[in-house]
């Protein structure tokens, strides 16, 4: 159930749709194979997801599901029917925490949701406002910040943008957001993210959206955002584009990724058929990650192009230093929720995806 819940959640929310003459479709792209696979080493362990627990327990889909590490010991982390967060530890299912979720009780489900070490990072969907809870040792939850972004954020009509993973980013002073804002009948400024500094109120604009979307119909471009230092980072989904600037500085540099195919047309016409939005979904390739490693280096992941939808997806790594130079780049050797990504050490821990395995992927 929980699987069923992540892929619906990702062919919603992950999709981009162009006319037929968008000039990204003639866009050059990369397709060398010059890579640097050797940096990639994986340790796998089994974990065990009780069926009959989850279907008790009935996830909700607005909170999602989510990964989170405490000591040895790797957690599921959703909200129950009952409105209770939940920790499910994936290797000894014994261990459950539940404790009281504010958010539920209220009505206010969460729109964005981000864990990262003991915080448990929460913008709600029916406000515009950003929460900063700890994970106490005892797993219930501790609110440490509350702030209203529309007193932060002056631009009238701007709102979330929700993408497939939910992904923004914080590190103290800086919140980083995907946001759209209503612009000549669009949903989309002409950048991707906001840069919040919490303690100043500034707030503004960066990532701005590659050139060629100018002339395409998009239904949605699932940015992903990191912050690494003093380094900030937008992967653009349907496009092998990052963008990469800096907190104190309106510059930026677009990087292309290498290996990228070029960007397929998606026919206006069929915007509301479900089932070819199924099937642009199983056939085109998708950027859909960005982590950032406790080096301060960064993982791009590409979801590769597939022949049909039932086709196990191939996954691309990029390694790059602060510096914008290629470390490492490959395939990984097995799929994996990569919505489900905790960074540690100098890799990542994530879950494959039948959820009987958890994967440890160390950049060298």
């Amino acid at each position: 159930m929980v699987r069923t819940l992540i892929w619906m959640a990702m062919i919603m929310w992950g999709l981009t749709a162009c006319k037929q003459d968008c000039a990204c479709n003639q866009l050059e792209h990369d397709s060398s194979t010059v890579f640097k696979p050797a940096g990639l080493k994986t340790n796998s362990q089994q974990i065990h997801v009780s069926p009959h627990f989850l279907k008790l327990q009935r996830p909700r889909s607005a909170f999602g599901v989510h990964l989170y590490l405490r000591d040895d010991r790797l957690y599921f982390v959703f909200v129950s029917s009952d409105g209770h967060l939940v920790f499910y530890n994936l290797r000894d299912t014994n261990e459950v925490h539940q404790t009281v979720f504010p958010f539920t009780a209220s009505g206010n489900d969460p729109a964005m949701i981000r864990i990262i070490g003991d915080t448990l990072l929460i913008i709600p969907r029916k406000d515009n406002s950003f929460h900063k809870l700890v994970i106490q040792s005892d797993f219930t939850i501790n609110e440490m910040q509350n702030l209203n972004l529309d007193t932060l954020i002056k631009k009238h009509g701007w709102s979330l943008s929700y993408n497939t993973n939910k992904f923004f980013d914080y590190v103290y002073p800086y919140l980083l957001i995907p946001y759209m804002k209503p612009r000549e009948k669009k949903l989309y400024d002409d950048h991707a993210a906001l840069l919040v500094n919490v303690t100043t109120g500034e707030a503004r604009p960066v990532f701005p959206f590659p050139g060629c979307y100018s002339g395409c119909y998009l239904s949605h471009e699932a940015v992903s955002v990191a912050i690494s230092g003093n380094n900030l980072y937008g992967l653009f989904s349907n496009i092998g584009q990052f963008v990469h600037s800096k907190p104190d500085s309106n510059n930026f540099r677009e990087m292309i990724l290498p290996g990228s195919g070029p960007h397929q047309p998606y026919d206006q016409k069929e915007a509301r058929n479900l089932a070819y939005a199924r099937k642009y979904e199983s056939l085109n390739e998708s950027n859909v990650n960005v982590l950032t490693l406790e080096d301060g280096s960064i993982v791009m992941i590409k979801r590769l192009r597939r022949k049909s939808f039932y086709e196990p997806f191939q996954l691309r790594y990029y390694h790059y230093n602060t510096h914008d130079s290629l470390l490492h780049a490959g395939s990984f050797p097995k799929a994996f929720m990569y919505n489900m990504a905790i960074p540690f050490k100098n890799g990542f821990i994530t879950v494959n995806d039948s959820l009987s395995k958890s994967y440890y992927y160390a950049m060298d």
